[in-house]
């Protein structure tokens, strides 16, 4: 979209009128501006030039607006006593209330009223400079349900989705299904005025240019087979409002370029004039409310829930939040991420803690039971996310993790501790059912960032909460020694540390002799369980053999010590005594040993399974591997 301001369009094409009404009103009002105060006697009186300094515009049925000039008087007052030769520049400011419609001009203009400026008028649906309604965040619903209450009404009775046909049908617009950009990142585009567009064959590969009437939605036919059919309706929406709301945006923006027929929805990531950010900022944020109005969702969900909870038998939020979300996304006809942004909206907090997919897999969905984040913030990082905020000394992050109070299990860097981390039937480790309802207690935060420097301010929020599978967004997660730890926690910490700490200091130089005094120390009755436990290829353990000729002093590889160490669950400051005193030290020049004096720090009591698919997302050959 073009730059436009109707503060300047007044100042050009009304010059004339304005000129004349502020002339006017100097004449018969002079006396109001104390004009001309140091001279001996007050003579001529000449108005030199007009500037248009702002004007406050309302909204009005049709294409009428009505509008408010901030007027700035450049006004020469002469001296009378014709003894002296002075004069004064004086700058009063007057507000001239006007009304006009808005078409292929500024028509119709009718002057209401000329006075002195005192007071700010206060427009009622007001508009900025750009005629774009100006709607605060806090007034999203109301206006959502006014704009349901004038097209869709039922919406507002009963938990209903919203048919956009039906939609479009009341609004006096038609859709049309079509390839409108090669690369499928335009959604839809709304014709304001006839014009043209350029539709896609798919099947011959060729482009050719359609005529498109004035009130024609152009939806992209892959919308519905990329993003599915809560997407598709989301941009008939999305289209919608942009008719109701920014008509008026597009005529003034005519005004100035006069080929502007129509608004189109880009993906997010795609830039856009900063005058008219907002229009898509509106559009974005109010055609997920007109599909999701609040008292009906809230309505709808209350329901679901008590449906959800018989038919499963389960009760916590974080056990049947992603149920929840999918339900609601399936009755109202939107996507699965609009439904969860709507929750976390309308203050379903557990939502946030859902389907969020890192490292080819979705998080557990999981809450804080006394905190709530920020939108930016979250407990869920990737691996790789985790290995560079662990190494990069200057996020603050190395100092604590080293202390090894905290393991990276399920995303997440959590405390080393039996209430909050366990093993499940497979051996793997995870977060126990009361860390997942208890985040704050025992998880470090993260502020996350985006990295994609064409993405709006305007549009981060919803960034943020959408950390789904497909999502485009680059994340760059923080830590700023946030966590959220209870002090009734820091005994247990302590005691942790200072345990490993005192075991460690115990140890000999011996490996052999420090393994061994390791395995009864971590809780394993004998080495011989710990054999018998699994084959030379399976999850949780190590050969048999190799085993066997490490306890009894034989050389065995860099790889199998570390896999002794992570098997037996030794926490780091064990686990590199034991290796750096065997015939096998890390070897910190190699980027393979690099990463395995990380899982030993940071991932030494996860699955050797888990701890391979990390190392070989890594980098690392098959030959590395544990």
């Amino acid at each position: 979209m073009v730059s436009v301001s109707l503060a300047s369009y007044i100042q050009d094409k009304l010059y004339n009128e304005l000129f004349s009404k502020a002339k006017q009103f100097l004449n018969e009002n002079a006396n109001k501006f104390d004009l001309g105060w140091s001279l001996h006697k007050v003579g001529d009186i000449n108005l030199e030039e007009i500037r248009v300094k702002h004007v406050k515009v309302e909204d009005m049925p049709g294409c009428r607006i009505k509008f408010y000039v901030f007027l700035e008087l450049e006004v020469y007052t002469f001296e009378g006593d014709h003894h002296y030769d002075d004069y004064e520049d004086q700058n009063p400011w007057l507000l001239i209330t006007c009304e006009g419609n808005i078409g292929e001009e500024l028509e119709n203009v009718s002057f209401l009223g000329v006075e002195d400026y005192t007071t700010k008028p206060k427009p009622n649906n007001p508009m900025d400079d750009a005629l774009v309604p100006i709607i605060s965040k806090g007034k999203l619903d109301a206006e959502a349900e006014t704009f349901l209450r004038k097209y869709y009404p039922k919406a507002l009775l009963e938990p209903i989705s919203v048919d956009p046909d039906k939609l479009c049908e009341a609004m006096g617009l038609t859709v049309r299904r079509a390839r409108i950009s090669a690369d499928g990142n335009v959604f839809g585009r709304i014709y304001f005025y006839d014009g043209t567009a350029d539709i896609y064959d798919d099947t011959t590969g060729e482009v050719h240019v359609e005529n498109i009437p004035a009130g024609t939605i152009l939806v992209d036919t892959t919308q519905s087979l990329l993003y599915g059919i809560g997407a598709f309706n989301n941009t008939i929406v999305h289209e919608c409002v942009h008719w109701d709301k920014h008509k008026k945006a597009v005529a003034l923006a005519r005004m100035y370029k006069g080929e502007i027929t129509h608004i189109g929805c880009k993906i997010v990531g795609g830039s856009v004039e900063k005058k008219f950010d907002f229009i898509e900022w509106q559009a974005n944020n109010l055609a997920p409310r007109i599909q999701l109005p609040a008292s009906m969702v809230k309505k709808y969900v209350d329901s679901s829930i008590s449906r959800i909870r018989k038919e499963t038998g389960l009760y916590d939020y974080v056990d049947i939040i992603e149920i929840l979300i999918k339900d609601v996304a399936t009755h109202f006809a939107v996507s699965q991420t609009a439904a969860k942004i709507r929750l976390i909206d309308l203050g379903y907090e557990e939502a946030k803690g859902a389907f969020i997919y890192l490292d080819g897999h979705y998080v557990r969905p999981h809450k804080a039971a006394t905190l709530s984040l920020e939108n930016n913030q979250t407990f869920s990082i990737s691996a790789t996310d985790a290995a560079w905020l662990r190494i990069n000394p200057t996020t603050g992050l190395k100092t604590l993790l080293d202390e090894g109070r905290y393991i990276f299990v399920e995303n997440h860097y959590v405390l080393n501790s039996k209430y909050y981390v366990e093993r499940d039937e497979a051996g793997v480790l995870r977060l126990t059912h009361y860390a997942l309802n208890h985040m704050e207690e025992c998880c470090l935060i993260f502020d996350l960032s985006i990295e994609n420097k064409d993405v709006p301010q305007k549009y981060h929020t919803e960034c943020f909460l959408n950390r789904d599978f497909g999502s485009k967004i680059d994340f760059r997660p923080e830590f700023h020694g946030g966590h959220a730890t209870k002090e009734s926690q820091d005994k247990e910490l302590n005691g942790f540390v200072e345990e490993t700490y005192a075991f460690a200091l115990t140890l000999p130089e011996d490996y052999v002799t420090s393994l061994k005094m390791a395995i009864e120390w971590i809780g394993k009755p004998s080495h011989t369980e710990i054999e018998d436990r699994d084959l030379d290829n399976v999850p949780h353990g190590v050969g048999r053999k190799t085993l066997e000729r490490c306890l009894k002093g034989e050389k065995v590889d860099v790889k199998s010590m570390v896999s002794i160490c992570i098997s037996l669950g030794l926490p780091y400051k064990v686990s590199s005594h034991i290796i750096s005193h065997s015939p096998s030290p890390l070897n910190m020049r190699n980027k393979a040993h690099q990463w395995y004096d990380y899982v030993l720090s940071h991932m030494y009591c996860c699955d050797l399974l888990e701890i391979n698919e990390f190392l070989k997302d890594r980098g690392l050959d098959s030959e590395d591997l544990l």
